[in-house]
């Protein structure tokens, strides 16, 4: 099997791009290319022989040495046949590629990183420590392996020098089957991606754009290098030398930077996700610890104490404050503190919420507070919930895995339904940073018979307005035959309500959503219904479908007016102050005018036809 980094590459880059935001002990080194006689190792001890399968490995063995990776300190390695060591403990798994993995392996080396190498002739691997403390270097060898099962033989070590704790990687011969096509290697130093995203260093060389003499720092965890047989300048040359650095060792007095914005609520057992804006980066010699205190002035607790910023705190339930300390040596500086304090009745869900409606669902506060097999038609009379239910008389199909949210009496989903039955789902939503948000879904509701309508409150659920019936799909929740609806929702409120309900005349049959997405659409940036610079008013609201936009300065302006699902029905150019509308066409329900002034003043003003 051969591994296609480079399809792997392009299908993934718009998504596995990882950010570099926080301090990254591996993503911190530095780097230089060189070349050096390559000298075969003779002594030491061998592992395997040459019936060693594509993925073997050999875990757990002694440096002699520590090896400092990353800020952390080693003593042992393991090898894979693929081109890779692990530092410190076992390969959970052989992952491949070996830095794309993000559930893979930590602390990984990727020499020559790939799927399946395997020694061929005389191959072998085999490793060796030489030199005295504290100048030893310890080395493993991959000798005449083939790539892919072809006729080849490629020599290359991997050097670790205990004084300076540089990383080499060090080709010798390769000699290559002239029929091989391309072929596709992971080169560089992974972290600790599991936890601190962008903790990777990787070496780029495509034909493309450069050779392996001028290799260039990846920027992706999908990062690729090609050997190509029948070029010679895209096959290492025979003593080519990547040599990696770590970090200077700190100096002065550090940068404690503010801990960043996180949500304030939380309920017990959710994680607190801490992380640092502006504190000095990650220097050899630099620690990161957090502390949590229940009262913010005294009992502060050691949580962890690590080389890079990030830290996954898990929620008690009361209140706790957090706060850091960013050394280097004996300099240490704190940040100020921040408190985490446990949720009162129905807390929204932020954006962007995806709900596929599987098992576990979306939720604030544990799989106890969404809908399950025991409280699923109930009404919860409190508790932190971002879905409730409300129906005593029409039950909902408990969620199972790869289900949708399916309004029902009970049966196979085409059971009939006693007229006069009805139940609500409800979805709350923390809108609060969101002026304008979409609402989309996949929904079935096959008979007009029977109703299925979306309601939207934006005061909690004291009041709502409905924002249309819903027909489509088929009978059979479970063919796959669903119909698509979104729509516009007004933001800036934290207890932002939607409403689902099914209502049932008689003979009904299953009625259901799926796929249900809400984002916030950053395109509108001003809140709703606001009172502009130039003073925008619409009235009557409720309108009849005649109404009047009022400015105050007459100016340039685009006018355009959009349905709560989006869809623009009208638009027209004015330079007036005052603007008459007639629109007495339109449907009941909820609308948009969304108002330019100029090249960059966009307002939205939401109005309601009766």
């Amino acid at each position: 099997m051969k591994f296609h980094y480079k399809a792997l590459f392009m299908s993934c880059l718009f998504i596995c791009v990882l950010g570099q935001a926080f301090a990254q002990p591996i993503a911190s080194y530095s780097f230089t290319t060189g070349n050096a006689a390559y000298q075969p190792l003779s002594g030491g001890t061998v592992l395997g022989d040459t019936l060693n399968e594509p993925f073997s490995l050999f875990n757990n063995i002694p440096l002699g040495f520590n090896f400092n990776y990353g800020g952390i300190n080693v003593n042992s390695l393991s090898v894979s046949v693929c081109g890779t060591v692990k530092l410190g403990g076992s390969y959970s798994e052989l992952s491949l590629p070996p830095i794309v993995e993000e559930t893979g392996n930590d602390t990984v080396i990727s020499i020559l990183g790939s799927s399946p190498l395997r020694p061929g002739g005389d191959g072998e691997i085999r490793y060796n420590k030489t030199g005295t403390t504290p100048n030893q270097v310890f080395t493993v060898q991959w000798k005449n392996y083939n790539i892919n099962y072809d006729s080849n033989a490629i020599n290359f070590q991997l050097k670790l020098y205990e004084a300076s704790n540089k990383i080499e990687f060090h080709y010798g011969e390769f000699t290559l089957d002239t029929n091989s096509q391309n072929n596709y290697f992971q080169i560089g130093l992974r972290g600790n991606l599991k936890s601190v995203p962008g903790d990777f260093f990787t070496r780029m060389i495509d034909p493309d754009t450069n050779t392996w003499a001028t290799s260039r720092q990846g920027y992706s965890t999908y990062d690729y290098a090609i050997i190509r047989s029948k070029l010679p300048e895209f096959k290492p040359a025979n003593g080519l030398l990547f040599s990696f650095f770590p970090p200077a060792l700190c100096s002065g007095t550090p940068l404690a930077g503010v801990i960043d914005t996180l949500p304030t609520l939380l309920c017990a057992g959710q994680k607190v996700n801490l992380k640092l804006d502006g504190a000095s980066a990650y220097a050899t010699g630099r620690k990161y610890t957090w502390q949590s205190s229940p009262n913010g002035s005294s009992n502060w607790t050691n949580l962890v104490s690590q080389t890079f910023i990030p830290h996954q705190a898990t929620y008690s339930g009361s209140t706790t404050y957090y706060r850091a300390k960013v050394s280097c040596l004996q300099d240490t500086v704190t940040t100020a503190t921040v408190s985490i304090n446990p949720v009162a009745g129905n807390i929204g869900a932020n954006l962007p919420l995806l709900e596929m409606f599987d098992n576990p669902w979306e939720n604030r506060c544990g799989t106890a507070d969404v809908p399950n097999a025991a409280n699923w038609s109930a009404n919860p009379s409190s508790g932190p919930l971002a879905w409730t239910t409300l129906s005593s008389t029409f039950a909902f199909l408990p969620p199972t895995t790869g289900s949708a949210a399916v309004f029902q009496s009970g049966g196979n989903g085409q059971s009939s339904i006693p007229n006069g039955r009805a139940g609500d789902l409800e979805l709350h939503l923390n809108l609060s940073f969101s002026p304008t948000n979409r609402l989309s879904f996949n929904f079935t509701n096959p008979f007009a018979d029977d109703s299925l309508e979306v309601f939207y409150s934006e005061n909690g659920g004291t009041s709502f307005e409905s924002m249309g019936m819903l027909y489509g799909g088929a009978r059979d929740t479970t063919n796959n035959q669903w119909s698509n609806r979104s729509y516009l929702l007004i933001g800036g409120n934290s207890n932002a309500v939607v409403r689902f309900r099914a209502y049932s005349n008689g003979f009904g049959f299953a009625k259901g959503i799926d796929s249900l997405r809400v984002d916030a659409i950053t395109s509108v940036s001003t809140p709703l219904d606001a009172q502009f610079s130039d003073g925008a008013r619409l009235y009557p609201n409720p309108t009849s479908g005649n109404f009047q936009l009022d400015f105050q300065k007459v100016s340039e302006r685009k006018i355009q007016i959009f349905t709560s699902e989006g869809k623009e029905i009208d638009h027209f150019e004015s330079k007036q102050s005052q603007i008459q509308i007639n629109r007495s066409d339109l449907r009941p329900g909820i609308y948009f005018a969304k108002i330019q002034t100029g090249n960059d003043t966009i307002q939205v003003l939401r109005f309601v036809k009766k």
